[in-house]
């Protein structure tokens, strides 16, 4: 039993959730409806899919982990690295069997670039998450990614501020892992830009997604970058760089959370 929660536990609670909903969300505004059918899609995506992605980083931020998330199973002993090894193995075939009885056309392409991008972002010479700039951009592009598998074209209008947005919070990310990534020599926004500049940015980037997400049809999803706005600039009007390094992504993930339940009840009863 032991064993099995330290497997789980290589996957944020968070990211399945907000992934989750994500690829219901995309559901929902393509056929204006959600069925146990989505629902079950949904589930493979943020359960499998992207379980396969944040596992498997686990694995190769084992170092930057020493300090960032002391209690990762990894860090802790409570997991080898060869089962996790394992574990991420059977996430990735079944991610690849199975995602073409679920989805099709440009649907399935983007479930596989789940994957692509997943194995790229973590292994290799000189993998993404090693590229300060690009980093971020991919990051933030795995988030909205779960609507181009879920959705049809219906979902277009939104993707531009849906992206500034998971770019920006992911930036919020580095902050908080900004310790362990200077210590193991990875270079990341956070590690090259201070605490506030880095919530600056954050903010430009969540407010400029409201704006273009304000008037579109589905303008309810403007609710999760207008909440992360506000959080960030209530945390450059009252604190200092440290509690902002500290604090801003931890506050924000809860509010992006919240945000993104209380967005999609918004969709399913206002249209």
């Amino acid at each position: 039993m032991k064993k099995i929660k330290a497997i789980l536990s290589l996957y944020r609670k968070d990211v399945f959730s907000v992934i989750f909903v994500v690829s219901v969300i995309g559901f929902y505004v393509s056929y204006k409806a959600v069925n146990l059918q989505f629902i079950l899609k949904a589930l493979f995506i943020a359960g499998v899919l992207y379980n396969f992605v944040y596992s498997a980083n686990s694995i190769s931020d084992i170092r930057e982990d020493t300090l960032n998330n002391k209690k990762k199973p990894l860090v802790t002993g409570a997991l080898s690295v060869k089962t996790a090894y394992v574990y991420s193995f059977i996430l990735i075939m079944a991610s690849t069997l199975f995602s073409p009885f679920l989805f099709n056309g440009w649907n399935l392409l983007a479930a596989y670039l789940v994957i692509l991008m997943g194995i790229l972002y973590s292994f290799g010479k000189n993998p993404l998450k090693n590229r300060p700039f690009l980093a971020p951009i991919v990051t933030g592009w795995g988030i909205v990614n779960p609507l181009f598998i879920t959705g049809t074209s219906e979902i277009l209008p939104i993707v531009p501020g849906a992206l500034l947005f998971t770019i920006g919070t992911t930036l919020l990310k580095d902050l908080a892992d900004k310790e362990g990534d200077t210590i193991a020599g990875r270079k990341t926004i956070a590690t090259l830009f201070t605490a506030r500049d880095v919530t600056k940015i954050t903010f430009i980037l969540t407010t400029i997604a409201t704006i273009l997400i304000l008037f579109q049809k589905y303008w309810q999803v403007m609710v999760i970058p207008l909440f992360i706005a506000v959080t960030t600039l209530i945390h450059l009007i009252r604190h200092n760089d440290r509690y902002i390094s500290k604090n801003v992504y931890r506050d924000s993930r809860h509010i992006t959370m919240l945000s993104t339940v209380i967005t999609l009840l918004l969709i399913i009863f206002f249209n």
